[in-house]
């Protein structure tokens, strides 16, 4: 049987966890006069509290083998001050490599976070862990052993990611808290999110986006991922449809229109989408997101020996094996009547009827099931059945 045009509403669930890990390493030490002392990394995390610090991570890397030789995740930090919704984290951490080169990576369930991977007195290929192939950014100033004990190297500037900040020369130490001439805020601002941000299956192979703009009316890119990872869109680049966001997502659409329909998907599948604002300057919003999943497509194969069993004169047994393919059922129908038996249509999802005394009834049972006993029937009747395996449920039931 083949599937009749089905539109269905599926429900979603927006997840903080699911949002572009708003982070970056801000400060750090590694080389000054006489002994090495007082070593540290600080990252910076915006609305820490929405995720699960242990999914954070710091790789120390080696420039000259290009390996990670020590990390540590960020539920292990000392947590610094909060500045807004951006909270300062910091590893005390001996041993830190004196460069030519060396650096750091900062990842995210083992992702590395776009841009997050630093080095220092020169850049490298990462040979493991989370940068594994990736190259790092010199942050283009450095520490020496006549820098003075107490500095470090720092961030400054104004604005609210990595991208709006500048590395600085050796500077008295803020460890935990806001650099020398940081500002979180001021500067380039993010705009805000599109509204209503929703994804809807509509079949085996389509599942459609919509959402209105934000008050601003900017215009809004959307991204679609095989996982729950997004890259952060880079400020002042302009995304068309195909392009790569570094950090995870491919680009579906850029525009000021409120629908998309995303075609050509495989069926049962899981999609991830993530839509941001981009306002006039080049500036983009933190995104929101949504995910939802195709259909199936209607079972491969029917059960193998169906047979019914009478039970005294009100019950019969029913009893068969399954025989999964390539597209397993989800669960069976089950039609009796004294008559002639019509097949289900696809679309149309049966209420129960387990009784049997007017002559007809059906029941669904989930797949894994291979018994079932109607047990109000007339005696003395003779009852014909039927199974058949589908997929979906509502609108979208697909029957074999």
């Amino acid at each position: 049987m083949r599937k009749l045009l089905l539109i269905a509403l599926l429900f979603f669930t927006v997840l903080n966890v699911a949002e572009s890990q708003n982070a970056w390493i801000n400060e750090f030490h590694y080389d000054n006069t006489g002994k090495d002392t007082g070593e540290f990394v600080e990252i910076v995390i915006k609305n820490a509290g929405s995720y699960t610090l242990s999914d954070f991570q710091v790789d120390l890397y080696n420039g000259s083998k290009g390996s990670s030789y020590r990390s540590k995740t960020v539920d292990k930090f000392t947590e610094g001050n909060t500045e807004g919704s951006y909270t300062f984290y910091y590893w005390d951490v001996s041993g830190i490599q004196n460069g030519a080169p060396d650096g750091f990576s900062l990842s995210y369930s083992g992702v590395l976070i776009s841009g997050q991977f630093l080095s220092y007195e020169g850049s490298f290929v990462a040979s493991n862990g989370p940068a594994n192939g990736e190259t790092s950014v010199d942050v283009g100033v450095s520490e020496t052993s006549t820098t003075p004990k107490g500095y470090s190297l720092q961030l400054a500037g104004a604005g609210l990611q990595y991208s709006s900040f500048t590395w600085q020369n050796p500077a008295v130490s803020t460890k935990g808290g806001l650099n020398n001439n940081q500002t979180m805020g001021g500067g380039s601002t993010s705009p805000g999110d599109p509204v209503n941000f929703t994804s809807t299956v509509v079949s085996v192979s389509e599942i459609d986006l919509s959402w209105s703009q934000n008050g601003n009316g900017d215009n809004v890119i959307v991204a679609w991922n095989s996982t729950n990872i997004f890259g952060i869109p880079t400020a002042g680049t302009t995304y068309a449809s195909g392009e790569i966001i570094s950090g995870g997502g491919t680009v579906l659409y850029n525009g000021n229109a409120s629908l998309y329909d995303h075609t050509g998907l495989s069926s049962n599948t899981h999609y991830y989408y993530k839509a941001w604002s981009v306002d006039g300057t080049g500036n983009y919003s933190d995104g929101a997101t949504s995910n939802a999943d195709t259909y199936k497509k209607e079972p491969t194969n029917h059960v193998t020996g169906f047979s019914a069993v009478a039970t005294g004169s009100s019950q019969i047994n029913l009893f068969w094996t399954e025989n999964d393919g390539l597209i397993i059922p989800d669960g069976y129908l089950i039609i009796a009547d004294t008559g002639i038996i019509a097949n289900p249509t696809d679309g149309t999802d049966p209420v129960d009827d387990t009784s049997l005394t007017d002559g007809s009834g059906n029941i669904k049972v989930t797949h894994g099931i291979t018994t079932y006993s109607f047990t109000s029937c007339r005696a003395a009747t003779t009852y014909h059945f039927k199974i058949y395996p589908y997929t979906n449920q509502g609108d979208a039931i697909d029957f074999k």
